[in-house]
């Protein structure tokens, strides 16, 4: 059996499963159906190496290996003001990075950028949608305010300090061996020529037509009342969901206040000048507040 040749590494929530189910469609390429987390998740890693390549058992012959886990890019967490850090020791990996690059140190590398301020949003309704976070929690809250520390145990803020983590792979691996993407501007407005690159990148045909590939995947969303009941009874989450998803609701997507949104312009700030730097691009749609981006 084999390892895989490329990672996608993240981020959450920023389109990797938009770019995994396209290149699924290409013949040159292996992706297994789920995602693995084998270098961010203790009792997966503890299952060994013959467990992880277990997951590439069906190839055949593609040139191009690999896998998506965009959790990957979560590393070495700040802690908050208190000086807590919210990752449990026990279950995840703060340092996946070196796990990886231990492991795979050829491998390719491919990162989606999202506005870490609408990737913030977007991972707390992920949450409050699969009954994790209550939805009787205040969104404003639960972003910038008390209840913070209930949604920083998933990273939805720290995921979203992309400068320190790319940062840190940078500590390890070759930038050559690994391609940014980002959400706004390169899938949200140039899907087909990111396709291209990352084909390019990946040193398989560029030309295929990936006549299939769709603007959205993972739409389906949950309507509030499942969301609570959801949260209440837990252990019937799952067949909430499928009732839920049979009825002509309307489901709507939660916003935090403007203040709040502001609040959260300014907590990424410093990082955000940072990565302009070090990718040596700007990127002008993550000064805007009201992005159009794709579900992940």
């Amino acid at each position: 059996m084999t390892l895989p040749n490329f990672l996608i590494i993240g981020a959450q929530k920023a389109g990797t499963t938009w770019l995994a189910h396209n290149l699924k469609e290409h013949p040159e390429v292996f992706i297994p159906g789920d995602e693995i987390h084998y270098f961010n998740k203790r009792y997966n890693l503890n299952q060994g190496i013959e467990w992880y390549k277990q997951h590439f058992a069906d190839v055949n012959g593609e040139k191009a290996i690999g896998e998506k886990t965009p959790n990957y890019l979560w590393i070495d967490p700040l802690p908050d003001a208190q000086g807590k850090v919210y990752y449990d020791p026990l279950e995840e990996i703060p340092y996946s990075h070196r796990l990886i690059y231990e492991t795979l140190p050829e491998a390719k590398l491919i990162v989606v950028l999202r506005n870490p301020v609408e990737r913030a949003i977007a991972a707390v309704n992920h949450f409050i949608k699969n009954g994790v976070i209550s939805v009787n929690d205040d969104l404003d809250e639960l972003l910038v305010g008390d209840k913070q520390s209930l949604v920083e145990r998933y990273g939805i803020i720290d995921m979203g300090r992309y400068y320190r983590q790319l940062q840190a792979y940078y500590d390890y691996f070759d930038p050559n061996q690994m391609l940014i993407l980002v959400f706004e501007e390169d899938i949200a407005k140039n899907s087909d020529d990111s396709l291209k690159k990352v084909c390019e990148f990946l040193d398989i045909d560029s030309s295929f037509d990936f006549s299939k590939k769709s603007k959205k995947v993972h739409q389906s969303t949950s309507s509030p009342i499942a969301r609570y009941l959801g949260t209440r009874f837990p252990f019937m989450r799952g067949l909430i969901n499928r009732v839920d998803q049979r009825l002509p609701l309307q489901h709507q997507k939660l916003r935090p206040s403007p203040s709040a949104i502001q609040k959260l312009y300014t907590i990424y700030a410093n990082d955000n000048q940072k990565l302009f730097k070090l990718l040596g691009r700007e990127i002008s749609a993550w000064y805007s507040k009201e992005l159009v981006g794709l579900s992940s």
